[in-house]
Parts: C-alpha cells; sequence; structure tokens
C-alpha cells in the first residue's frame, strides 16, 4: 500500500464513522419524536390534547431532543371545556438508553374556563417526568417538582395560592405482577404543602407532609383512555387500592394509615382502614365526633395486647368508608363521600 494511502485510509474510516454517527442520531431522534407522539396520543386519550407553535430536535451528537414551544392544551375536564398554554415543553432520550423518555415543562402554565370565566395558574422551578418503555409500552413512571403553587379558585369562594416545596411520585410494574392483570406499585412523597382549607380545618398553618406506599391493581394507569372509563373499569372488575403505609404530619398532628381502598357501585371510595393519630383531636372535635368516646374505645383496644409491647404514642382508629359516609369506630361522621365520576 502506498504512503498516500496509509495518510487517506484513516481519514477516510473516519469520515464513515461521522457519516454513521450522525444518521444514527437521526435515527435515534426520529425515535424519540416518536414517543413523543406516542405521548401526545396517550394524553389525547385522557381527553388532553398538546400543540406546538413550533417544533424542533436538538441534542446533537449525545442527547435524542425534541423542543416544543408556545405550548397549548385543549381538552375537557368533568365536563367542563378548558385551555391552557405554556411557553416550552421537552422530551429527550440520551443515546445509551432510548427506552427512557424524559419530559420536562417550563412554567407557568395559565389554564382558563372559558364558561366559567376563571383562570388558574401554576408555577415551579423543576417539572419532570420520566418514562420507561418497554416493549413499546411505558412500564415505569416518575414524577418530579419543586416549589409548585397552584393559584386561582379552583372551587373555592376566593382567590388563593396552593404550595408544596417538592413533590415526588414513582409508579412501576412489580416483578411478580401476573402477565394477564395491571398492577402496579406506587410511592409519593409530597414536602411543605401549604393548602388553605387544610389549615382551616386543622387550625395551624405549619406546612404539612404526606408520603406513603400502596399497590394498584386491575387499573389501566397508562392507558390511553379517560380517567372516567378507567375508573369504571377498576370498579367493574373489582380492583383495589391496597394502601401500605400512609404517612400524615402538620405541626404537632400526626396520623399513620394502612388498609384497602375500592369504588361501590355508586362510584365512591370504600374500604376499611386501620389508623393511628397523634394530636388531631381539635379536628374530631370540629366534626362533631365525641373524642372521649373513641379515647375509651382505643383504652379498650390497648388493654387486650397482654404483654404485647405498647402501641405508639397517639389513638389507634379504625376508619370505614361505607355507603358514602365516613366512620371511625362505631360513630359515623358527617363526612360525605361524592362520587368520584
Amino acid at each position: 500500500m502506498s504512503r498516500k494511502k496509509l495518510v487517506y485510509l484513516p481519514l477516510a474510516l473516519l469520515g464513515v464513522l461521522v457519516v454513521l454517527g450522525v444518521a444514527g442520531w437521526y435515527g435515534g431522534a426520529l425515535f424519540v419524536e416518536h414517543r413523543f407522539a406516542q405521548w401526545i396520543d396517550n394524553e389525547h386519550g385522557k381527553g388532553r390534547d398538546w400543540s406546538c407553535g413550533s417544533q424542533k430536535t436538538y441534542g446533537f451528537p449525545f442527547t435524542l431532543g425534541v423542543d416544543c414551544s408556545d405550548v397549548v392544551l385543549s381538552g375537557t375536564h368533568a365536563g367542563t371545556p378548558f385551555r391552557g398554554t405554556m411557553p416550552r415543553l421537552t422530551g429527550h432520550a440520551k443515546i445509551g438508553d432510548p427506552q427512557l423518555f424524559i419530559l420536562e415543562a417550563t412554567a407557568p402554565l395559565i389554564v382558563s374556563l372559558p364558561d366559567q370565566g376563571e383562570e388558574m395558574g401554576a408555577t415551579w422551578t423543576t417539572l419532570r417526568s420520566e418514562l420507561r418503555f418497554s416493549g413499546g409500552k411505558p412500564v415505569a413512571a416518575k414524577v418530579f417538582g419543586d416549589k409548585l403553587a397552584l393559584s386561582g379558585k379552583f372551587g373555592m369562594p376566593d382567590d388563593g395560592t396552593e404550595t408544596a416545596d417538592r413533590i415526588d411520585i414513582d409508579v412501576s410494574v412489580p416483578a411478580d405482577a401476573p402477565h394477564d392483570q395491571e398492577v402496579y406499585d406506587l410511592s409519593f412523597a409530597m414536602t411543605g404543602l401549604k393548602i388553605r382549607e387544610l389549615d382551616m380545618q386543622t387550625g395551624t398553618n405549619e406546612p404539612a407532609n404526606l408520603n406513603g406506599t400502596a399497590r394498584l391493581s386491575q387499573f389501566e394507569l397508562l392507558a390511553p383512555r379517560s380517567l372516567e372509563e378507567r375508573l369504571d373499569d377498576w370498579r367493574s372488575h373489582g380492583g383495589a387500592l391496597k394502601v401500605s403505609s400512609l404517612q400524615f404530619t402538620k405541626g404537632t398532628m400526626s396520623a399513620q394509615v394502612s388498609g384497602r381502598l375500592i369504588l361501590d357501585d355508586y362510584h365512591r371510595l370504600a374500604g376499611e382502614l386501620d389508623t393511628q393519630i397523634a394530636g388531631i383531636e381539635p379536628i374530631l372535635q370540629r366534626f362533631g365526633i365525641p373524642v372521649g368516646l373513641t379515647a375509651i374505645e382505643n383504652l379498650l383496644r390497648r388493654s387486650g395486647t397482654g404483654s404485647q409491647p405498647p402501641p405508639p404514642r397517639g389513638m389507634q382508629l379504625p376508619v370505614a368508608l361505607r355507603n358514602g359516609s365516613v366512620y371511625i369506630g362505631p360513630i359515623r361522621t358527617p363526612v360525605r363521600l361524592l362520587p368520584l365520576y
């Protein structure tokens, strides 16, 4: 081989690699655009239509991304038309892991209800969703956001702002899930919640924290259909939400909950819950629940523990949701459960 050939051969090989790399990136970009379109189709099935003022591909050479600017969201929720706008929505994946599709939204989101003449807004510093695909369908999802704030009426008689320091939601298909059933493991954590209605009911403006884990069965969580349709299938197929742990704290108040929830024939929540509460006696009194009776019942339940270790601080009370009412122990509270759809 001549010296000239030896000089040009590496350059030719490098050129081939560059061409293959560019072709691979554009092929991957088309794949990510397909994922983006698949997500938009999934949202359409749930009654939410997204459109872009302009759309472009970005991220060469290590990221495959789609940028959607001047976003418009429209649809109908619970029979009420809505329209929303947002500056930017991006979807991207890394070259090394194209099955992980990441969505990021830029604040603010402004939502108007034309029929009611209302406008609501949402802001955040970070709002991100991660979708894991396998076999062409999503099998896991994560959503997390920082410094979220909701403003507007939101069905309340006056305007106001609800905030959260951090929200994390994790959804995955468990390894032991039957192949012929829709089963998901859920975990979530919400910290620094400031909600006016909750402040009024508890009598304190301390921020609240909520976290929990649960398993959801017989529910098409990631399916492209409206929530009402999926809830009705969940009810008719005997689906359930098994709450392993639900913990709530707000100032000196705390509650721990576990149990099982379903939907009754009238589309209301129903089920049995084991609860342990501390510092929530003022709330029980506000709802007309005689704290003395619940305390006596709790004392009787504790006296039957024998040599078992003493239960943790607070009252341990059974809570039942049935026939559209909430029962604490044997006492029916004034709380009424409305149909979810």
